[in-house]
């Protein structure tokens, strides 16, 4: 078991608040319900393990914020809790390495647009990552490298336990550091005051007090009435001893009579009020308890106070079943194949300053260029002129040296030939 300082430093700098992890011990949700205003806010971090914190056992507080037994009394201890200290793992990586490019598809060499590898690529197909409750992380497959996903997480100590999971190489960003599923105030759970919680910590001291005044004023009522007793029972008997030594003096025996029956009179009035004081001592006494403990049974009344209503959390939960899951998208099957069609035929546009290939491909190379440069001293300029023509308005160049080249026969995987 460990011992709290009370230290709250973040990246050794100052933080105001302290941090602790409600695990799954049963305990834990009765902490928090009786910490009062004590408790600012709750998350959920799904992707922290307690392995990745450093945190120290320590018993709940019950001097600074009271004994939580009083509060939730099904309790029959007081629960211990887990302070945060700092992060052991920063990041680390998830086991488990999706793909991002599916294998291509063998048909005996025949064309499908499964095999076209443009149309895995943004904007014809993408990936999600999505738990379901933080923003999506939308993944553009050409810019992930190899076929290999490796999804890391990367964790900060914070009021919000903030997390990122990226992609790593993803863009060329080894650690995340620019995109990413970033955690935020979407994990967060709805948190209460509790009135009575509050109410009890904020007047402990007081109402040990008070409790405490009451029993001290009982018994000094009682005492100043037993002393006014014993005042007026001495005031009585030393006036009736004057009038007797009087009465006796003077030879009026009727009056030393009189006076004793005063004095026997005197006696019962003084036990009187001394008995009547008494029970008035105790009636106030016992008042003053009940409206005690009438304030206490009030505040146990109020309903909790709503600190944070919390987010959407515990429908994205529900909806994603608690699973972090990647989702590919892609456009439907017909329009991959008209599309896988045009790339076929015409390819796509490179967009960049490139010596052309003309057998880069086993069938036939499509080729279309923009104020293309032929280098050659051997061709005329008038011939010259239309061959450069020919190549920015585009064509097809089929390699009829190879046995199997049918020209204008489409249906073949015109594969790279450096995938060969």
């Amino acid at each position: 078991m460990g011992v709290d300082t009370w230290e709250s430093k973040i990246n050794d700098l100052p933080y105001g608040l302290y941090l602790y992890l409600v695990d799954n011990d049963s305990t834990g949700s009765s902490v928090i319900g009786a910490s009062g205003d004590n408790v600012f806010s709750c998350f959920y971090a799904p992707y922290v393990r307690i392995e990745d914190l450093e945190y120290t056992r320590i018993p709940y507080d019950t001097v600074r914020f009271g004994k939580v037994t009083e509060v939730r009394p099904e309790l029959t201890y007081e629960p211990m809790v887990n302070r945060i200290k700092a992060i052991k793992h920063g990041s680390r990586f998830f086991d488990v390495r999706p793909k991002v490019y599916n294998a291509p598809i063998s048909l005996e060499g025949q064309r499908r647009w499964q095999n076209e590898s443009k149309l895995h690529t943004y904007p014809y197909t993408y990936l999600t990552l999505f738990d379901g409750i933080n923003e999506p992380f939308n993944i553009k497959p050409q810019y992930c490298k190899g076929n290999k996903m490796d999804i890391g997480v990367k964790m900060s100590l914070d009021d919000k336990l903030t997390t990122s999971l990226f992609i790593q190489n993803y863009k060329g960003d080894t650690h995340g550091r620019f995109e990413g599923l970033v955690t935020g105030s979407n994990l967060e759970l709805p948190t209460t005051s509790s009135n009575y919680a509050n109410f009890i910590s904020r007047t402990r001291s007081t109402l040990l007090q008070n409790s405490k005044n009451i029993q001290e004023n009982f018994i000094v009522n009682n005492a100043v009435a037993e002393n006014n007793y014993e005042t007026a029972r001495d005031t009585s008997i030393l006036s009736g001893g004057v009038n007797g030594l009087s009465n006796i003096l003077s030879g009026n025996y009727a009056g030393l009579l009189g006076t004793g029956a005063n004095l026997l009179g005197s006696a019962i009035s003084a036990n009187n009020s001394l008995s009547n004081s008494r029970m008035v001592n105790a009636m106030n006494k016992n008042m003053a308890l009940k409206s005690l403990v009438s304030t206490v049974a009030d505040a146990k009344t109020v309903p909790n106070t709503l600190i944070s209503k919390g987010s959407d959390i515990m429908y994205g939960l529900r909806n994603m079943e608690k699973y972090l899951k990647l989702f590919k998208f892609r456009q439907r099957d017909e329009y991959m194949e008209v599309i896988g069609d045009f790339f076929a035929m015409y390819g796509y546009a490179q967009n960049r300053l490139m010596e052309v290939d003309t057998k880069s491909r086993q069938y036939y190379n499509y080729i279309k260029t923009k104020e293309v440069n032929i280098l050659t001293s051997s061709i005329p300029n008038v011939y010259l002129d239309k061959l450069k023509a020919i190549y920015n308005n585009g064509t097809t160049i089929w390699h009829v040296d190879n046995p199997d080249v049918l020209p204008l026969n489409y249906s073949k995987d015109n594969t790279e030939v450096s995938e060969w």
